[in-house]
């Protein structure tokens, strides 16, 4: 089914209000946009904007840009729009990413606009009735998507689109939710071959082959998530999760840390001081490791130290009493 008809299929199926799409643009209007923006990096974008200029669709949930709206981000990122899980961009490819810029790690939702809006339209349809009215598909304890739904949702979009990293991820994702580690490794897997620029998946195989103890493996995938991410605060985390494992190359990647992210040791002071004051003395163990090893390669500001001092006390105090 093309784009199109299954656009024209939940037009005709959903009462008014459901979807909302504008006119389409005009010629005019679209030579404005590649002129401020730059070229459309697919054809298909380019046909959807002159049949449809932008609009939102299932209540709100996915808002498309019109053409006088487009942003471009930077070289690589078209910004399209808007969904449940972050802005929609398209890449120098025609791919439509996804990005949350509370943490940044694109990942790429559709090969292409158009086999990502025939998925689009085929999720999202599991979620609202022919009246436009919510189905029963969230958990009334927590208000989520029931675990049946998000793996439906996960399989379709897997199988309609074999060049999309996100459904292979959220299938992993609940893989260890069901506590099947071999599985969420190969799915993992699959999902960084279909896009190795998938940091997500990345770190979770990190952690998995780390949890194995397998640790050149987890080395090499932190190292890969680091370079995933347009964010310096997570390729600096990333690159100090390398560096705890392999001491050989700790140097190096405590060094290239420090310096992607200026702030990092002021950040973690931060996140340590949050973990103990929410009583999570393990997660706050491990941001003072992190610290050390900032201290041990002399990546630590000589102000910091007394703060992380202070933090060690608090922490042998804790495991004194612990221990009591």
């Amino acid at each position: 089914m093309s784009f199109f008809e299954s656009v024209r299929l939940a037009l005709a199926r959903h009462p008014v209000g459901v979807h909302s799409l504008n006119q389409a643009a005009t010629a005019a209007e679209l030579v404005s946009a590649e002129q401020r923006v730059g070229i459309f990096p697919s054809d298909d974008y380019r046909e959807f904007l002159s049949t449809w200029n932008g609009g939102s669709m299932f209540h709100e949930s996915i808002t498309l840009c019109p053409a006088t709206a487009l942003v471009r981000r930077s070289p690589d990122r078209l910004l399209i729009g808007e969904c449940s899980d972050g802005l929609l961009f398209l890449d120098a490819q025609g791919r439509v990413r996804v990005m949350d810029e509370e943490e940044p790690d694109p990942l790429t939702v559709g090969s292409d606009f158009a086999t990502w809006l025939d998925v689009v339209m085929a999720r999202e349809a599991l979620l609202i009735d022919r009246d436009g009215e919510f189905r029963d598909v969230f958990d009334e304890e927590d208000g989520v998507l029931k675990l049946e739904v998000r793996r439906k949702r996960a399989q379709l979009g897997r199988k309609r689109d074999r060049g999309a990293a996100l459904y292979s991820l959220e299938l992993a994702e609940l893989a260890l939710e069901d506590g099947d580690d071999e599985q969420a490794k190969l799915l993992l897997t699959e999902s960084v071959e279909r896009d190795p620029q998938t940091g997500p998946a990345w770190e979770l195989l990190a952690a998995l082959y780390r949890q194995a103890g397998e640790l050149e493996l987890a080395h090499d995938a932190y190292l890969r998530a680091a370079s995933a991410t347009p964010s310096e605060t997570l390729r600096a985390m990333r690159l100090l999760e390398a560096a705890q494992l392999q001491p050989i190359h700790a140097p190096a990647l405590v060094e290239a840390a420090a310096m992607a992210d200026p702030d990092l040791a002021s950040r973690l002071l931060t996140q340590a001081r949050e973990r103990l004051a929410a009583h999570d003395v393990e997660e706050a163990r491990q941001i003072q490791n992190k610290l050390q090893l900032l201290v041990s390669h002399r990546q630590l500001p000589d102000d910091v130290e007394p703060e992380l001092e202070r933090i060690e006390k608090d922490l042998r105090s804790r495991d004194a009493l612990r221990v009591l």
